[in-house]
C-alpha cells in the first residue's frame, strides 16, 4: 500500500494523468475544502429561505430577479421582471426586499400606468447608500433605461400615508379639480411621473413662464422692490422629498427693469438708466404646467446687469403656492448669489450606463450613453413658415407740443392731459418679453428642438427656408444700376437685392435664400418626410442650405408702419412764450461819465446807447397802457445790447427785436456835439425778418448842442423838427417776429475826415426851446434846468403785442400704426415614436451676430452739400478785412477747395446738381433730376458699438419719410471771448491782440444766432412699385457704395475723404459723430421734396429762420386737423427724407448649421398640446401649425421698433454761408437690435430727445463745450459720440441663458461613451442634498479607446479600478508611502480624477480585461474576474494573478466560450460580448462567506439540431424557409418564415424575418457549469451541480435563484403559502424557480427542492484522485483505499464509508461507471483501521479488434506471421464524455453490466498510473470528510 495521500493544493487539470501534481485533485463534484482540516467534504445543498410572491402562482414563477443589491447583513433589495409577453402580466416589473427570509414588495407598478421597463436581457446593478435622514437609498443601472434612485425607505414610510405597491411614494394618477391651475388633490401626477426615479432628476412636465397681463394693465413689474436696473430671467427647477433638484429646466425671456414706471407721463420720461442703478421695483412672473410630483420649485433669479450675468438662488417654494400666486423677486429677499453655471449648464445627465459603483462617498458611473437626437431632422425639412404681423396701434403715441419741444412739458399738462396707452410700445414689459419682432429683408435660421421626456433638449433641427420661384436665382439683369449689382459676385442673384415676398407670389410672404457655398449632407438626415413618407422631389440631400429670408418693407402686407395717423391741433402754447403786452418801454440816458458818448462817422452803422440812470447803473422802465411802471420781464428782453458797430463794447447800440408779430412806435429825444460845423443826421431804421432795411427820413441837427427828436410812422420813417414838437404824434408800424428797430447817427467829414459828431455829454447837452419829455407823465416834457440827476436823453418804444403768436402755435400728435415682424408654422408633423420620447418642442433662431447680419443698420440719411470754396471763413467777413479774419480764424488754405458739407438738412432741392437717377415714383424709370450722391446717417446700434462697415456694400430705401417740420426755438450761443487784431497790417505798429467778451462775425465769424429746425417723421411711404412687374422682383432698385466711401465721423471734425473715394474733404466743424457714405456713379438717389423758404416772407413759414424769444413752430400743419391718413393731409410737403437700411452683400449666413449659437423664441409646445403635431400610421391628430397654439404668431426675436431722435449741427465755414450755426433734430421710427426706448442721459452731454427738451438740445449739439464747461471734454454737445449714447446693452439682451444645441451635421453624432466615467459630488452626511444625484458636467474621465468598452467599475482596498473589455486600470491619487517610523504618507491628491489611472500590466493587446461583468466582484480576499475572451481567470490581491493557471489553464481556456461562438456575429462586430447569465449566456459569480470561496457560474445556450439545420442553409434567393441568420441590429437571432407553417414558434406573420427568443427551447438547450476557488488556499476545488441565473450573499452565507424549472401558466392564485401543486416538469418542489435559495444549509446533494420531500432528487458528491506513485514503470494496481470521517445529519461520527460507488481507470482500462460499481461492505469495501480499503475492480473496457493500417502493415511481425489487427480497447469513442464540468464514463467504452464482459477479459489494471472515483449519492445525508487516499500496488517485471 502506498502512502497516504492528503489533497491540499485543489483542482488540477492542466498536466496528463502521469504528471498530476501531489496533492491535486483531477476532479470534484460538489465538494469543498475543509481548510481547518485539510479535508475533502461533500457540500449541503439549498433550501428556499422566503419565495417571491405574486397575485398569481404563474406570476410568482415566472419573476426572474434580474439584479439585487446587497444592504447589509439580511437585507437586499431586489429587482424583478416577469419573463412572460407583456399581454400575460399585470406587473410585469417590480422591486422588492427580501429580508431575513421575508420577501416583500415595496413597487409594482401596473404597466399601463407607470412602466419601470426592467427587461430581462438588460441586467440590473446597483449600489446603496444610507442617507442624513438615515433613509436606504439604492442606485442602480442596467444599460437601458436610465440610471435610477429607489428611495427604500420613504416607500415604505408612504404604506402608512395611503400608498400601496402600484403607487410611487403614495403618487396616484388621479386627476382631481383644478384650481388657477393646480389640482385640489396634493398626489395627482403625470403619466410618466415613474421618472422620478430616474438618477439624473427627471423633471416630467416643465414649467411654463409668462408675464401677468390684461389689457394695458401688467402686473408683472410692479411696485415694493428694490430691483436695480439691468435685466432679469426666471429659472426654475424642481425639488423632490429627498431635497434632490433637477436641472433648471426653463429659463424665462428677459425682463428690463428701468426706473421709470408704465404711468410716467410723458409716456418717453419711461426711459433706461445706468446699469445698477437703484429702483423700487418688483418682478413677477406667473407660473403653470407644474409638476406636481414635486413638493418645491427652485427659483433662480438671472441677472444681467453692466454686462455681468450672475445668478440668485431664492429658497426653494411650494409647487402648488407658485402656480397660484406666482414667483416674484424684489430684490430684497437676501437670496444666496450662486454661479450662473449652476443655471446655465446642466449637471450631465446620460440615457443609460452599464455599470455603477461608488468609493469615498462619490457614485460613479461608467460606459455611459447620451443621444439628444431624437431622429426628427428629415421631419423638420418638411415645416413651412410664414411671416405674420402683430399691429401695435397706436404705436408710442408722441405728443410733440410747443410746451413739450421747449420745456419738455414743464409747464403744461403732459401729453395735454391724455392716458398714453404703455401697452403699444417697446418700454411695455410684457411687449419686450413677448412681441420682439425680426429685422425686416434679413435673413434668419431657425430650428426646433424637443424637450424631452426628462426634461431635458434634444438637438435643434435646422427648419430650412422656402425653395425659390420664378427668377430669384437669376442674376440681376439689365444695365445700370442692375448689372452693378450683377457684378457685385458671381453669386449675386435678385433674392439677394429684391423683394419677392408678396401674397401673390409666395402664400408664405417670405423671400428666398440659399447659401452659396454651404450645402447639406448627403444623409438621411436630409431626406424630407411627412406624415405619409418621403416626400418625392423633395430631398435636400447635396442642395444649398437654405434659411428664412424675411419681407422688406416694400411688401405692403409686412410694412413696419402699417399706417400713418399723425394729426395737429391747436397749441395752448407754453408759459415761456412771449405773451400778450400793451405799453411802452422806455430806455434813459444820463452820463457817459465824460467819455464823450458814442462817436458817429460817414456812415450808418453806429446806433445810439442808453447807457446809464442817475444812479449810474442800466434801467429800463416798463409801463403798461395806463402809464403804470410794470415788472415785464419778457418785454425788457426784447431790447438787446447787439454789436451794431465796429467798435468797442461801450459803443455798441440799443436794439429792439420783436419775438412775434407786433406793432411799435419808436420815439427818441437825443442830444450831440458837432465840430465845424458838420452835419449831424439822425435816423430810425427797421430790419425785416427776411434782412430788408427800411429808413425814417433824416433828421439833421445844424447846431451846437441841437437836439433831436423823430418818430416812427407805420409804414415809412420820416422826421421832425426836435425842437417845437412833443415828439409823440406819428403811427405804429408793424413788426414781423425777428425784425428789429435801432435809432442810429451819420456825420459828415471835412478836410481830413474823422468823426465831426457824438452823443452828448450831460455837460454839453443844450436846452432846447421847449421843455424834454416828463418822465411822469406821458406826452409831457421838463425843461433843461430840471432838478437834479434828471435823464436828459431816451429812446421809446410804444408795442402792441396781441395773441397773435399762440393763437397761430400748432401742435402736433405723432402716432403710428406699425406692424411687430413675426412668423407662423405649418406641417410640424411628429412621428409617435418620437412623440413618445418628448413632453414638447421649443422654436430657436440662429443668434444674429454682427458678422451675421446682412442689414448692419436702419436710419434717415441726410444729403450733404457739395461746396468748392475757402474753408474757414464766413460771409460776414468785409474782404477787406479777410486777411485779417483769416489770421484770427487760422484759415489753412486762401484757395477754394471741394469739400462736403455734412449740414442737418438739404440744399434747397433748386440748387442741387442734377443726374439720371431712377425714379422713387416709378419702377425702374430713369429720370434727370436733382439727386444727392453723399449722406450722413446714425444708426443707434452702429454708433454704439463702432461694429465694423466694412462688409456694408449698398443701400435699400426702405421708407419715403414726409416729416412734421418745425423752425426751432429762438437759440442763442453762449458768449465766449472773440479776438480782435490791433495795428493788424501796420507797417510801423506792432499787432497788438485783444480779447473780448461776446459775439464777433466781422472778424471771428462767431454769431449770436443758431439756424434750428426739427424733423418728425409724419408719413412713411413705403418703396412698393408692383404695377406692371411680370413676375417678381418688386420694388426700388438698391443703391451700391462707390469704392471704400463709408466710414465713421468724429464729431467737429474736418475729414479727408478723398483716399476712401468721397472725393474731398468731409467738413463737420461743430458738427456730431455719424456715419458717412457716398454712392457708386450711377445709382445717386432723387433729391426729395425739401422747401425751407415758403417765400412768404413770414417767418413762421420757414424753417431755419432766426427768431427772438419765439418757440419751435411747426410749419403747413395739416388743414382742419386732418390726420396723415385722410386726403386733407397737405400736398405740400416741406421735407422728406430716405429711410435706408444699411446692407451687406453675403453669400453666406450662419455657416455652418451645425455650429450657430441659439436664442430661445419664447414659445414652447407643452403636455398634451404636442398631438396637435402628431401622427399615428400617416393621420395627424392636428393642424400641425402653431396658429392653433399662439394664433397671433411667434415673436420673441432680436429687433425692437423704437422712436429716435438724432441731433444734428454745423456751423459753416466759407465765405459764401453766413456762420450762424445750422442744428437740426431728426424723429423717425427705425427697427433696431437695441431698445432705443430705454436710452438714457447721464449728465448734460449724454442728453438725447426726446428725453430731454428740443431747445436745451438745439442749444448745445455740435459745440465743444456742452450746457456746463465744467464738464469738459471734445465731446460735450456731440451727443451721438460713443461714450455719449448711454445705454445699456443688457436692455439688448435675448433669451440665449440656456440655448439648445444644433445637430451636429456627421452622421455619427457622438452618443456612446464606452470608456468614460462619470463622477457625482461628493455626499454630505450633514446635507439633506443627495449629492449622488449631482453629476457636474467636468466631472468625467474617459479611458484609451485601445481597451476596449469599459465593462466594470471596480472598488477593492479604497481604489477604484476601471475594468474595461481588455485590459483593468486603477485609479490614482490616493497612494502612500511607508516612513521611516512606519507611518505612511499620503503621496497622491486625494482625487483619482486628476492623473490618469494606471494600465496595471501594459502589453500590446492589453491583460486582465474582462466581458464578464456579473463574474466580476470584489471579495475580502480580492477583486475576482473573468476574461472570457482569452479564457482566463484572475484575483487581484496585492498584485494581479492569472489564478486560471493554478491547474486549469487549458479547462477554463476550452471551457469560458459559448457553444454559440462562431455563429454569426454574436461576440464580433456591431454586437459586443453576450454578458447576460439571466438569459442563458454569460458567466455569473459569487463569494460564499461561510467557506471563503469564489464560485463561478457560466450558464450557456447550445444550439439545438433544429437551429443547425436553419443556421447551414445557404444564401438563396428566394431565402430557404426555416433559414437563421444573426440580427446584427437586435444582436438575437432570427428566422425567416416564408409563409409556411413551420414547427414552433408559429410565424407571427409570413413571410418575414422573426427574431428568435433566447429562452425558445426549440433552439436552444440551457448548458452550464460550476466551478469554486479557495483564495485563501489558492486553489480551485470542484465543480457544483447548481447553475442559477443569479447569486447573491450575506455576511453568512450566499443565495441564488434558479430558472430551472418549467413556470407555471396557470392563474392559480396564491394566497402568500406554498401553492399546492407544482407544474409538470417539476414535481420536487412547490417553490420552484420563485423560491429564494440559501446555500450551505439543507441535505446533502439537494438542490432547489423543498425538504424534507420524498420525491426529492439527489446530486452526487464525486471526487476523483491520480495516484502516480509508480510512474517511472508498470505496476499492477490491486485495491485502493481512503480515510474519511463520515457524521450522520445529527452530526455524530458514524462507522461508515461514505462514499456508495467508485470506479477506477487507467490510460486503456475502467472498471465501470458510477452506478455499476457499487461498494458493498465486505464485498469490495473493509475497514482497516482508520482507512476503507476496496479491491475487487476489474477492467471493463470493451474490446475491439483494431484492423487499421497502423496494426497491418503487411511485413511479418515478431512471431513471423502476418498482423490482423490488435485486440484492444475502443479506439472510436473516448473513455470519457466530458461537457464542461461533467465528466462521466462513455457508455460505449465499457461493457456493462459487468457480467457481460467473460471473466477471463477482465484484466487487472496495469499501468503507471490509476485514478480513482469516489461517488456518494447524498441519498443518507452524511457528511464526508476525505482525508486521503491511498493505493496498493506491485511492480510489473513481464
Amino acid at each position: 500500500m502506498s502512502k497516504n495521500k492528503r489533497y491540499i493544493k485543489g483542482l488540477f487539470k492542466d498536466t496528463t494523468y502521469l504528471d498530476q501534481p501531489e496533492g491535486t485533485w483531477r476532479y470534484a463534484l460538489n465538494a469543498i475544502v475543509q481548510d481547518k482540516d485539510g479535508t475533502i467534504s461533500n457540500e449541503t445543498g439549498n433550501t428556499p429561505d422566503g419565495y417571491i410572491k405574486g397575485v398569481t402562482a404563474a406570476e410568482a414563477e415566472n419573476m426572474l430577479c434580474i439584479g439585487h443589491i446587497e444592504v447589509d447583513d439580511n437585507k437586499v433589495i431586489l429587482f424583478l421582471k416577469d419573463r412572460r409577453p407583456d399581454a400575460a402580466t399585470l406587473y410585469e416589473s417590480g422591486i422588492a426586499v427580501w429580508s431575513n427570509g421575508v420577501f416583500t414588495w415595496l413597487y409594482k407598478p401596473v404597466p399601463t400606468d407607470h412602466n419601470l421597463n426592467f427587461n430581462k436581457e438588460y441586467p440590473i446593478e446597483g449600489t446603496f447608500k444610507i442617507d442624513s435622514s438615515e433613509d436606504l437609498v439604492v442606485y442602480f443601472t442596467d444599460d437601458l433605461n436610465p440610471p435610477r434612485a429607489f428611495n427604500v425607505t420613504r416607500q415604505e414610510r408612504s404604506f402608512s400615508s395611503g400608498g400601496n405597491l402600484t403607487k410611487l411614494y403614495a403618487i396616484t394618477t388621479t386627476l382631481g379639480p383644478f384650481g388657477a391651475g393646480v389640482s385640489t388633490n396634493p398626489n395627482r401626477t403625470h403619466s410618466k411621473h415613474i421618472e422620478l426615479l430616474n438618477l439624473f432628476p427627471n423633471t416630467g412636465p416643465i414649467p411654463h413662464i409668462d408675464l401677468d397681463y390684461v389689457g394695458t394693465i401688467q402686473s408683472a413689474v410692479i411696485t415694493g422692490g428694490g430691483l436695480r436696473t439691468g435685466v432679469y430671467y426666471l429659472a426654475l427647477a424642481y425639488v423632490d422629498d429627498d431635497n434632490v433638484a433637477t436641472n433648471y429646466v426653463t429659463v424665462s425671456n428677459p425682463v428690463s427693469i428701468v426706473d421709470e414706471y408704465d404711468f410716467t407721463s410723458p409716456a418717453f420720461r419711461k426711459d433706461g438708466a445706468k446699469d445698477g442703478s437703484q429702483t423700487s421695483k418688483s418682478v413677477r412672473w406667473k407660473v403653470s404646467n407644474i409638476n406636481n410630483d414635486y413638493s418645491l420649485i427652485r427659483p433662480s433669479i438671472i441677472r444681467k446687469m453692466g454686462g455681468v450675468t450672475e445668478a440668485h438662488r431664492l429658497p426653494d417654494i411650494d409647487a402648488q403656492v407658485a402656480a397660484i400666486n406666482g414667483i416674484t423677486y424684489s430684490g430684497l429677499e437676501g437670496a444666496a448669489s450662486s454661479a450662473i453655471e449652476d443655471v446655465i449648464i446642466d449637471t450631465v445627465a446620460y440615457d443609460t450606463a452599464k455599470t455603477i459603483n461608488q468609493l469615498d462617498g462619490i457614485l460613479y458611473l461608467g460606459n455611459l450613453t447620451r443621444t439628444s437626437d431624437v431622429g426628427y431632422q428629415k421631419y423638420a425639412n418638411n415645416i413651412k413658415l410664414n411671416s405674420v404681423v402683430k399691429s401695435m396701434n397706436p404705436f408710442d403715441s408722441f405728443y410733440a407740443t410747443v410746451d413739450n419741444l421747449e420745456t419738455g412739458f414743464g409747464t403744461m399738462p403732459p401729453d395735454l392731459g391724455n392716458d398714453v396707452d404703455p401697452s403699444k410700445s417697446y418700454r411695455w414689459a410684457p411687449n419686450i418679453f413677448k412681441y420682439k419682432g425680426y429685422m425686416r429683408d434679413e435673413v434668419y435660421a431657425f430650428y426646433i428642438a424637443f424637450i424631452l421626456n426628462d426634461g431635458s433638449m434634444s438637438y435643434a433641427y435646422h427648419i430650412p427656408g422656402r425653395e425659390s420661384l420664378n427668377n430669384e436665382l437669376d442674376s440681376p439683369s439689365g444695365a445700370g444700376i442692375r448689372s452693378d449689382l450683377a457684378n457685385i459676385s458671381s453669386y449675386a442673384a435678385n433674392f439677394h437685392f429684391f423683394d419677392s415676398s408678396i401674397a401673390s407670389i409666395t402664400s408664405t410672404q417670405m423671400n428666398y435664400w440659399h447659401n452659396a457655398t454651404e450645402f447639406y449632407p448627403n444623409t438621411e438626415n436630409f431626406q424630407t418626410w411627412d406624415k405619409d413618407g418621403n416626400v418625392p422631389g423633395s430631398n435636400l440631400q447635396g442642395l444649398n442650405v437654405r434659411h428664412h429670408h424675411f419681407p422688406s418693407n416694400e411688401n405692403s402686407a409686412r410694412k413696419t408702419i402699417a399706417a400713418n395717423i399723425c394729426s395737429t391741433l391747436n397749441s395752448l402754447g407754453t408759459i415761456q412764450a412771449s405773451q400778450a403786452w400793451n405799453g411802452r418801454l422806455m430806455v434813459y440816458h444820463n452820463d457817459y461819465a465824460n467819455n464823450g458818448g458814442e462817436v458817429m462817422e460817414n456812415n450808418w452803422n453806429r446806433g445810439f446807447r442808453m447807457q446809464n440812470l442817475w444812479t449810474g447803473a442800466g434801467k429800463s422802465l416798463v409801463y403798461d397802457a395806463t402809464g403804470a411802471i410794470v415788472t415785464n420781464d419778457c418785454a425788457i428782453a426784447l431790447l438787446t445790447n447787439s454789436g451794431i458797430s465796429t467798435g468797442s463794447a461801450s459803443n455798441s447800440g440799443n436794439m429792439l427785436v420783436a419775438d412775434q408779430p407786433m406793432q411799435v412806435r419808436c420815439t427818441y429825444l437825443i442830444g450831440g456835439k458837432k465840430y465845424n460845423n458838420t452835419t449831424a443826421d439822425v435816423k430810425i431804421r427797421r430790419d425785416d425778418a427776411n434782412g430788408n432795411i427800411s429808413w425814417s427820413v433824416q433828421n439833421s441837427v445844424s447846431s451846437w448842442g441841437g437836439i433831436g427828436c423823430g418818430s416812427l410812422p407805420v409804414d415809412y420813417f420820416s422826421s421832425r423838427n426836435a425842437c417845437g414838437g412833443t415828439c409823440d404824434n406819428g403811427s405804429n408800424a408793424a413788426m414781423a417776429m425777428g425784425a428789429t428797430v435801432t435809432v442810429r447817427g451819420y456825420t459828415q467829414t471835412t478836410n481830413g475826415g474823422g468823426p465831426k459828431w457824438r452823443q452828448a455829454e450831460v455837460g454839453e447837452f443844450a436846452t432846447c426851446n421847449n421843455p424834454v419829455q416828463d418822465l411822469s407823465s406821458p406826452g409831457g416834457f421838463h425843461g433843461a434846468s430840471g432838478a437834479s440827476g434828471t435823464p436828459y436823453q431816451w429812446i421809446q418804444f410804444n408795442i402792441i403785442a396781441g395773441t397773435i403768436l399762440t393763437a397761430t402755435l400748432t401742435d402736433a400728435i405723432v402716432e403710428h400704426d406699425i406692424s411687430v415682424l413675426g412668423f407662423e408654422l405649418e406641417d410640424i408633423q411628429i412621428p409617435r415614436n418620437i412623440a413618445d420620447k418628448v413632453q414638447g418642442f421649443r422654436i430657436y433662431y440662429a443668434k444674429r451676430k454682427h458678422a451675421d447680419k446682412r442689414i448692419l443698420g436702419q436710419d434717415y440719411i441726410k444729403p450733404m452739400g457739395h461746396r468748392k470754396e475757402i474753408v474757414g471763413l464766413c460771409s460776414e467777413v468785409d474782404p477787406t478785412n479777410a486777411d485779417k479774419a483769416g489770421q484770427i480764424l487760422g484759415t489753412l488754405q486762401d484757395v477754394k477747395e471741394i469739400f462736403y458739407s455734412k449740414q442737418p438738412w438739404p440744399d434747397v432741392t433748386a440748387d442741387l446738381p442734377t443726374a439720371t437717377v431712377e425714379s422713387i415714383t416709378a419702377f425702374n424709370a430713369l429720370v434727370t433730376k436733382p439727386a444727392y450722391n453723399i449722406f450722413s446717417t446714425h444708426d443707434f446700434n452702429l454708433l454704439r458699438t463702432k461694429n465694423s462697415i466694412a462688409g456694408w456694400t449698398h443701400i435699400k430705401p426702405e421708407y419715403v419719410v414726409e416729416n412734421f417740420v418745425w423752425n426751432g426755438p429762438t437759440t442763442n450761443q453762449d458768449k465766449k471771448m472773440y479776438t480782435n487784431l490791433i495795428n493788424f497790417g501796420s507797417t510801423t505798429n506792432p499787432v497788438e491782440v485783444s480779447e473780448q467778451w461776446g459775439y464777433n462775425t466781422a472778424l471771428n465769424c462767431y454769431p449770436k444766432e443758431v439756424l434750428t429746425g426739427i424733423f418728425i417723421g409724419s408719413r412713411y411711404n413705403n418703396m412698393s412699385f408692383h404695377a406692371g412687374q411680370t413676375g417678381a422682383v418688386p420694388g426700388i432698385n438698391p443703391r451700391m457704395l462707390g469704392q471704400k466711401a463709408k466710414t465713421y465721423l468724429h464729431g467737429d471734425s474736418i475729414f479727408d475723404g478723398t483716399p476712401l473715394g468721397f472725393g474731398g474733404k468731409i467738413f463737420n466743424e461743430f458738427g456730431e459723430t455719424a456715419i458717412i457714405f457716398s454712392l457708386m456713379t450711377g445709382h445717386y438717389l432723387e433729391a426729395l421734396p425739401n422747401l425751407q423758404d415758403a417765400g412768404t416772407g413770414n417767418i413762421q413759414d420757414n424753417w431755419g429762420e432766426y427768431h427772438l424769444q419765439a418757440p419751435s413752430i411747426l410749419l403747413k400743419p395739416f388743414p382742419n386737423n386732418a390726420t396723415s391718413g385722410t386726403a386733407a393731409y397737405s400736398s405740400t410737403i416741406r421735407n422728406s427724407s430716405y429711410l435706408v437700411n444699411y446692407h451687406a452683400f453675403k453669400t453666406d449666413m450662419y455657416k455652418s448649421i451645425d455650429s450657430q449659437e441659439l436664442v430661445w423664441t419664447g414659445f414652447e409646445v407643452l403636455g398634451d398640446d404636442i398631438e396637435i403635431f402628431t401622427f399615428d400610421d400617416g393621420i395627424m391628430n392636428g393642424s400641425g401649425s402653431t396658429k392653433d397654439i399662439r394664433s397671433e404668431g411667434i415673436f420673441g426675436g432680436d429687433t425692437f421698433i423704437s422712436r429716435y431722435g438724432v441731433p444734428m449741427g454745423l456751423k459753416p465755414s466759407n465765405p459764401t454761408e453766413l456762420s450762424r450755426p445750422l442744428r437740426a433734430i431728426y424723429g423717425n421710427i427705425v427697427e433696431s437690435p437695441d431698445n432705443i426706448n430705454f436710452r438714457h442721459s447721464e449728465s448734460n452731454k449724454s442728453s438725447y430727445f426726446p428725453g430731454t427738451a428740443a431747445r436745451e438740445i438745439l442749444k448745445y449739439v455740435g459745440t465743444s463745450s456742452g450746457t456746463e464747461a465744467s464738464e469738459g471734454g471734445a465731446n460735450e454737445g456731440d451727443y451721438t459720440a460713443q461714450d455719449n449714447m448711454k445705454y445699456n446693452p443688457d436692455y439688448s439682451s435675448a433669451n440665449d441663458i440656456r440655448p439648445a444645441i444644433p445637430l451636429p451635421l456627421k452622421d455619427s453624432t457622438l452618443s456612446e461613451f464606452t470608456t468614460r466615467t462619470h463622477r457625482s459630488a461628493k455626499a454630505d452626511t450633514t446635507s439633506l442634498i443627495d449629492n449622488y444625484r449631482t453629476f457636474l458636467a467636468n466631472q468625467f474621465k474617459d479611458l484609451p479607446k485601445n481597451r476596449g468598452e469599459l465593462w466594470k467599475l471596480s472598488s477593492f482596498n479604497n481604489l477604484l479600478y476601471f475594468h474595461m473589455v481588455d485590459s483593468l486600470f486603477a485609479a490614482k491619487g490616493k497612494q502612500t508611502m511607508s516612513m521611516g517610523d512606519g507611518s505612511e504618507a499620503a503621496v497622491g491628491s486625494g482625487d483619482i480624477f486628476k492623473q490618469d489611472p494606471d494600465e496595471l500590466v501594459q502589453t500590446q493587446d492589453g491583460y486582465g480585461g474582462t466581458q464578464s461583468q456579473w463574474a466580476a466582484l470584489t471579495t475580502r480576499a480580492g477583486y475576482f474576474f473573468v476574461d472570457r475572451v482569452r479564457g482566463k481567470v484572475f484575483l487581484m490581491q496585492d498584485k494581479l494573478t492569472e489564478i486560471s493557471n493554478v491547474g486549469m489553464e487549458t479547462w477554463f481556456r476550452e471551457n469560458l466560450g459559448s457553444a454559440l461562438d462562431g455563429l454569426g456575429a454574436i461576440n464580433t462586430g456591431a454586437c459586443p460580448v453576450i454578458d447576460n447569465p439571466i438569459i442563458g449566456l454569460g458567466l455569473t459569480a459569487v463569494y460564499d462567506p461561510k467557506y471563503k470561496r469564489i464560485i463561478l457560474t457560466k450558464r450557456d445556450l447550445e444550439p439545438t439540431q433544429a437551429f443547425m439545420t436553419g443556421w447551414n442553409q445557404l444564401n438563396t434567393i428566394p431565402m430557404n424557409p426555416g433559414t437563421i441568420r444573426f440580427n446584427n441590429n437586435e444582436c438575437k437571432y432570427r428566422i425567416f418564415f416564408p409563409g409556411l407553417a413551420l414547427p414552433p414558434p408559429a410565424p407571427p406573420t409570413p413571410g418575414t424575418w422573426t427574431n428568435i427568443e433566447w429562452d425558445n427551447e426549440y433552439y436552444f438547450k440551457k448548458t452550464g457549469w460550476t466551478i469554486s476557488y479557495f483564495p485563501e488556499l489558492a486553489v480551485w476545488s470542484s465543480f457544483h451541480d447548481y447553475i442559477p441565473y443569479k447569486y447573491f450573499n450575506t455576511t453568512e452565507t450566499f443565495y441564488s435563484f434558479t430558472d430551472l424549472y418549467t413556470a407555471y401558466l396557470d392563474g392559480t392564485i396564491s394566497t402568500g403559502g406554498v401553492v399546492s401543486v407544482g407544474g409538470a416538469d417539476d414535481p420536487f418542489t412547490n417553490w420552484g424557480n420563485r423560491g429564494i435559495w440559501k446555500h450551505n444549509e439543507g441535505e446533502k446533494g439537494v438542490l432547489y427542492q423543498e425538504q424534507p420531500n420524498p420525491d426529492r432528487n439527489y446530486y452526487n458528491f464525486e471526487f476523483e484522485a491520480i495516484h502516480t506513485e509508480t510512474k517511472d514503470s508498470n505496476a499492477i494496481f490491486h485495491n485502493f483505499s481512503f480515510m474519511a470521517d463520515v457524521y450522520d445529519q445529527v452530526g455524530n461520527l458514524i462507522l461508515d464509508a461514505g462514499f456508495t460507488s467508485f470506479y477506477v481507470f487507467n490510460t486503456f482500462q475502467i472498471s465501470g461507471d458510477k452506478t455499476s460499481s457499487l461498494l458493498e461492505y465486505l464485498v469490495n469495501i473493509r475497514r482497516i483501521g482508520n482507512q476503507w480499503n476496496v479491491n475487487r475492480f476489474r477492467d471493463l473496457a470493451a474490446l475491439a479488434v483494431d484492423a487499421s493500417a497502423y496494426y497491418t502493415p503487411g511485413n511479418p511481425n515478431v512471431v513471423g506471421g502476418i498482423s490482423t489487427g490488435t485486440l484492444t480497447t475502443s479506439s472510436t469513442v473516448p473513455m470519457f464524455t466530458i461537457v464542461g464540468m461533467v465528466e462521466t464514463p462513455t457508455a460505449a467504452y465499457s461493457i456493462l453490466p459487468p457480467a457481460v464482459k467473460p471473466f477471463q477479459l477482465r484484466k487487472k489494471f496495469i499501468d503507471k498510473w490509476i485514478g480513482i472515483r469516489l461517488i456518494y449519492n447524498n441519498i443518507s445525508n452524511n457528511l464526508i470528510n476525505l482525508h486521503s487516499t491511498a493505493i496498493g500496488a506491485k511492480k510489473l517485471y513481464r
